[in-house]
């Protein structure tokens, strides 16, 4: 996160392994229109825990600010900063909206070649992070946007993972309910799956060859015409 200091600079929170923030902090920094940096703060970890991917960014002392690391985890080291100045925190886990928001700013406003570039230009050692995984698994959908059907459509968490899944670009939707409820779901949980393709199978001109096609998969377990039609 940027906070505010003195003087107008801001203070960087971030994990300890976000190579990625430090390496888009040095391109940024060169910006006349980027707030001043006026410190690092690195979480979850210590001088030990630095990998060599930051040793190096460090060692060039290319940004120029003060570096600190702690053990607290990002979220509780940003809540006491806040806490300094009587502020509530402006990013929570839970701000679902705001968390897509400045994924899909990163994303646009990144030149993820260049930094991908610089990391695979030095000899050092990289580390799969769940966060790296995540990313790459997300660049690689984008690249080959692939159709998945989601049933259960009622279901809150379905709504809203569909949500996320078409603000991110990341593959095409149909989700399987009732057309009227899961818009009215998805806009009491304050999300748009307008741009999803809902189907009501029984509804479909497709049912009987729904019907048949679960009969068929399900055969060998004693599935039935009429329990085929009620799944459905």
């Amino acid at each position: 996160g940027l906070d505010p200091m003195p003087g107008g600079s801001v203070l960087v929170v971030t994990h300890v392994g976000r190579v990625d923030v430090l390496l888009s902090l040095l391109m940024a920094s060169k910006s006349l229109d980027f707030p001043k940096i006026g410190g690092i703060l690195l979480t979850d970890g210590s001088r030990k825990s630095l990998s060599q991917e930051v040793l190096d960014i460090l060692a060039g002392n290319l940004l120029r600010v003060p570096v600190l690391t702690i053990p607290l985890d990002t979220f509780e080291a940003t809540q006491r900063i806040h806490g300094l100045h009587g502020l509530a925190p402006r990013l929570l886990p839970t701000s679902s909206v705001k968390l897509r928001a400045a994924q899909e700013i990163f994303a646009n406003s990144v030149c993820q070649d260049f930094l991908n570039a610089i990391v695979r230009g030095k000899d050092v050692r990289h580390e799969m992070t769940s966060r790296h995984f995540l990313y790459h698994i997300s660049q690689a959908a984008q690249q080959r946007p692939q159709h998945i059907v989601l049933p259960e459509g009622e279901d809150a968490r379905v709504v809203q993972a569909a949500a996320e899944l078409l603000d991110r670009g990341l593959c095409n939707i149909t989700i399987l309910g009732k057309f009227d409820e899961i818009l009215a779901l998805a806009a009491d949980h304050g999300v748009d799956v307008s741009r999803a393709n809902i189907v009501n199978p029984p509804d479909s001109p497709h049912f009987e060859l729904f019907v048949s096609e679960l009969l068929e998969q399900r055969k060998n377990k004693g599935m039935t015409e009429a329990v085929a039609r009620n799944l459905l």
